[in-house]
């Protein structure tokens, strides 16, 4: 109503049955002619200098420089045609009036920005929609997690390569097993794509608190989702979770690279299980889609794994791992070796190379052999698969007999603007 009313009048001001500076009696709509210059209740700085939670940006629709260098918040951001300026602090602080400049036709609405604290707070939710058009709700608890999952998904610049893999490799039927579920973007698409049971563990407590709320959001999709607050270990117990900062996806198992404890650093109790027992327990049908994410503890998972993968058979399993050298150092030469010896389980082998604005996601063959010189990735993902992949989502770099690089096989899948491929070698 609100808006049919502000529409109806700006129509007879521009007939003529209004002056152009009528105003309403409670002061919140008025009509200049257009020349008045634009004037603000509120002093005015440079958007670079905006501060979240005590001032409110304004920015042109099409200004991407203005959205990023405002203060970060999505639902903090109001729109102005005519310029990018900030005003503070935010009314529901102590609010403010911003008055608009002239716009099209010379005949410009000055409205006051009721806003209301929800907006900027972190119980706000906001739906992610993915490069495929799924859409889920999140949410995010942080700046960071705004930034990743109510934008960089739409703009399909975060993840972009793991999402192409899950729909590349996860279909109707497959069981997807995350480890590092985080709060929740990789196993709410995995439930996207496949009918049946997801699992999801995630150690970090409140990483796992997140993940529950966001499962909630998502009701139709989180009935097939099961989470547990646990940690996957070699052997069931319990251990250590060491984290600078709980929640923010970098909790790890295993200390940092420098061995010693940062002063920021907390430590705290986590309960494991055994990966073959559960899936022993629960009877859990293949096929298998195991995507691990542990930040370094990949060292120790992995390897314990040879046994469990042979009773499974590798013909039914696609093992997506992260690797993270770099976080934790160099893993200790026994460790590589039990890296060799799962990946030879497995027909095909990829590293995954993110796209980008130009250049498609793709797959690259590795050759692992036994008597053979093996040398992991410090920070990548690879995709251990008993089939050769259709290439629909990916490109495939393959190698010949012995070994040397095919042409790329391009994907045919165009997918969405900035992303594009050919058809064909």
């Amino acid at each position: 109503m609100y808006v049919i009313t502000v529409r109806v009048l700006d129509f007879l001001v521009l007939i003529g049955c209004l002056p152009w500076s009528r105003s309403r009696a409670d002061g919140l709509i008025a009509y200049r002619s257009s020349r008045p210059k634009a004037t603000s209740k509120a002093s005015s700085v440079p958007c670079q200098a905006c501060t979240e939670g005590t001032t409110f940006c304004t920015r042109p629709k099409s200004d991407l420089w203005c959205q990023q260098h405002c203060h970060g918040n999505r639902y903090g951001l109001l729109c102005n045609p005519t310029r990018c300026t900030c005003s503070g602090p935010l009314p529901g602080h102590g609010g403010t009036v911003a008055h608009h400049g002239p716009g099209p036709g010379g005949v410009r609405l000055i409205e006051q920005y009721r806003y209301r604290p929800f907006l900027t707070d972190n119980t706000t939710t906001c739906i992610a929609k993915y490069f495929d058009g799924a859409k889920i709700r999140f949410q995010p608890r942080s700046a960071m997690e705004r930034l990743l999952l109510c934008r960089w998904i739409r703009r399909d610049n975060w993840e972009a390569s793991t999402f192409r893999v899950f729909k590349e490799f996860i279909s109707h039927n497959t069981a997807y097993i995350s480890f590092g579920a985080w709060v929740g973007p990789m196993a709410l698409y995995a439930a996207h794509l496949s009918h049946i049971d997801i699992y999801a563990f995630e150690p970090d407590p409140d990483a796992y608190a997140a993940l529950k709320l966001n499962l909630r959001l998502n009701a139709k999709l989180s009935k097939r989702i099961r989470a547990y607050h646990r940690c996957v270990h070699a052997k069931a117990g319990s251990t250590v979770l060491y984290a600078s900062s709980h929640g923010d996806s970098t909790s790890s198992l295993l200390p940092d690279s420098t061995g010693v404890l940062k002063a920021n650093t907390t430590m705290t109790s986590v309960t494991c299980i055994e990966m073959d027992e559960f899936i022993q327990r629960y009877k859990i049908r293949p096929p298998y889609f195991f995507k691990v994410d542990v930040e370094g503890f990949e060292q120790v998972l992995i390897p314990s794994w040879y046994d469990m993968l042979q009773r499974l058979s590798p013909q039914r399993v696609v093992l997506f791992i992260s690797i993270h050298q770099h976080v934790v150092g160099p893993f200790p030469p026994e460790a590589v070796d039990g890296f060799r010896r799962v990946f030879q389980l497995f027909r095909y082998v990829f590293e995954v190379s993110n796209g980008t604005q130009t250049v498609n996601v793709s797959l690259h063959e590795r050759r692992v052999q036994p008597g053979t010189q093996f040398t992991l990735c410090q920070s990548c993902d690879y995709v251990l698969t008993p089939k050769l992949p259709r290439g629909t989502f990916v490109d495939l770099g393959l190698l010949d007999e012995n070994g040397l690089p095919l042409p790329v096989i391009r994907r045919s899948y165009l997918g969405p603007p900035g992303l594009t491929g050919t058809t064909g070698t």
